[in-house]
Formats: C-alpha cells, structure tokens, sequence
C-alpha cells in the first residue's frame, strides 16, 4: 500500500509461538505443523518451484490438514507455480469435459494426459479455463 510492504497473514514464527488461536484443536495442530514446514524450508515457493510439480504436490498432500484440492491451490497461487496441472478439481473437470466431450465417468489421468498440451503453461490454462466458465474473461 502506497509503496509500504502490509502482511497479509502471521509469519510462521508466530503462529507457533501464539496461544490459542481460537480455533478447533485439530486445526490448530494443522495450521502449526504447515508453520513449521515453512520454517523448514518445505512450504516455501522457492522450495516448491524447485522441484516438479508432481514432486511438489506430492509434498505439500503429505502435510497434515493439506488435501488434493489444497495442495493445488497452495502450489498454483501460493508458490505460483505456472505449469502444475491442478489435477484433483471437481470444477475444473467438469468444465474440461464439456469443453472437449468427455465421459462423466473420465478418469483423473484423462484429464493429465489433456492437459500435457498445454505445458509450460499448465496452470494458467486451467486458470483460463475456470475464468472463462464462470464469466470472469467477459
């Protein structure tokens, strides 16, 4: 703001050092344990750009309180990773089989294998993709 750097959320220093939170006790156990993978270098985006994004997605799923759809989102718009295919999003397959006439029934990989086209730029794809859907690019 007016060229002044504002913090959006607590680093993570301070959310291990805080008392309660307010918030229930298992995500509070969460929010620490992600507080010390940023700590640690795990949940950085540079950590996180670093390796492929299967790998990456792969790391972030196997912190506690981290689901597919979350790991994709924390990949793609917190480390803003431009080619990760978020390949775990009801909304986005729904959108992608209309688009290109696929089965109710299509498997994830389908949707993968679809997306390889659009590498490097997997992630903003999909993004398009979404924001076309819900009438953002209009």
């Amino acid at each position: 703001m007016d060229g002044r750097e504002c913090a959006a959320f607590p680093p993570p220093v301070t959310l291990l050092e805080a008392g309660g939170l307010g918030l229930p006790a298992q995500k509070e156990e969460w929010l620490r344990g992600l507080a010390r993978a940023a700590l640690d270098g795990v949940l950085t985006a540079e950590h996180l750009r670093s390796v492929g994004p299967e790998e990456a997605l792969a790391e972030l799923r196997a912190l506690a309180g981290v689901g597919p759809f979350s790991a994709g989102l924390i990949l793609i718009r917190g480390a803003g990773a431009p080619d990760a295919f978020p390949g775990d999003e009801p909304r986005l397959f729904a959108i992608l089989r209309e688009a290109y006439g696929l089965p109710e029934d299509a498997p994830p990989a389908a949707y993968r294998k679809l997306a390889e086209a659009w590498r490097p730029y997997r992630s903003w794809a999909s993004f398009l993709f979404r924001a076309s859907a819900y009438g953002v690019l209009d």
